[in-house]
């Protein structure tokens, strides 16, 4: 059974069955809450109550981003392991932690190899870790991020797999700005090239309002436009004529 199972109960996994316990594992971390709360019957507030009293954590429901330590961390890093530093509430010298399901050994090393401070974890609602995992580092920061120290163990394969590399993570963050649109109930989404920047806003309730967004997102910019335009069947070659399209 995998090492982080181990923060589990021995009831817990009794009331779920192992066969339970491996689908929760085989989730990415955002969505194993809201199924441990669908497989328990409870609300998501009871399951994260009942996971933090099996993972003996505390609860956290408000959760202010410690920005000086969230630098330390690669977006992709608190993406793919839904984690963010949060603000202490008193100074012990340790690196406070918000994440929706239980750290497990892999998670501890990879967090101590950008910041070596003992870590203090907290159990938070996946909804709120996420949102402040979108404030800080902006929507798509860990697709187009590269990667931190190997955290994928990329290898040397030359200019083409780079080429192909970078294209995926732009596919990954136009679905995720489409996807986080939809969340937001937005109607229309706008990509804005400017002189120094790609803004992008979303009109909510009939307000564009500008999101969260990478840093090294003007990088990517000439790509984001070529997806759109490939998305929606338009000349990716004309730059200067406009077009129209659907998607």
């Amino acid at each position: 059974m995998p090492a982080e199972s181990v923060a589990l109960t021995a009831d817990l996994r009794s009331r779920l069955g192992e066969d339970t316990v491996r689908t929760l594992l085989a989730l990415p971390r955002d969505q194993r809450l809201p199924a441990l709360a669908l497989h328990l019957g409870q609300t998501p507030e009871e399951a994260l109550q009942t996971l933090a009293s099996s993972a003996d954590l505390d609860r956290l429901l408000e959760l202010k981003v410690d920005k000086a330590a969230a630098t330390r961390l690669p977006a992709r890093l608190a993406r793919d392991f839904q984690v963010v530093p949060v603000t202490p509430a008193e100074a012990t010298g340790a690196l406070w932690l918000a994440t929706p399901w239980p750290p497990d050994a892999v998670m501890r090393d990879w967090i101590a190899t950008f910041d070596p401070r003992p870590q203090q974890w907290w159990l938070a609602p996946a909804d709120r870790v996420a949102q402040a995992i979108v404030e800080h580092y902006g929507i798509g920061a860990g697709s187009l991020e590269d990667d931190p120290e190997g955290l994928n163990q990329p290898v040397d394969t030359g200019a083409a797999d780079n080429d192909v590399d970078e294209e995926a993570a732009v596919v990954r963050f136009v679905t995720e700005v489409i996807t986080q649109a939809i969340e937001d109930g937005a109607t229309d989404i706008h990509f804005e090239p400017q002189e120094g920047q790609l803004r992008i806003r979303y009109r909510v309730d009939g307000l564009l309002v500008p999101i969260p967004l990478p840093e090294n997102l003007l990088r990517y910019q000439d790509a984001i436009i070529s997806r759109l335009k490939i998305m929606a069947r338009l000349n990716i070659s004309e730059k200067r004529l406009p077009q129209d399209g659907r998607i």
